[in-house]
């Protein structure tokens, strides 16, 4: 299934291969409003996108602008953050 698909796929990268996830929310076509995840402490946050699509732009505050299309970004989840 599409949790499986997702470990898998973070399995492959080195830098997410050895991160240890609480939970794993799954958005599907999502543009988000500033906001800051809750109950993080000690957890690194990652945001991927799966396909090809437009848009997907993240920003973190204190991290540059990236399309997360194709690709993950490991950022302080508690920091606010936006997709759009």
């Amino acid at each position: 299934g599409l949790a499986e698909a997702l470990v898998e796929e973070l399995g492959k990268r080195p830098t997410l291969s050895k991160i240890k996830f609480p939970s794993i929310p799954i958005n599907h076509t999502t543009i988000s409003a500033p906001h800051r995840d809750n109950n993080l402490e000690g957890y690194p946050s990652v945001a991927m996108g799966l396909e090809d699509f437009e848009g997907g732009r993240f920003k973190a505050e204190g991290y540059d602008p990236v399309s997360i299309c194709g690709r993950a970004v490991v950022f302080d989840g508690l920091t606010t953050q936006v997709v759009a």
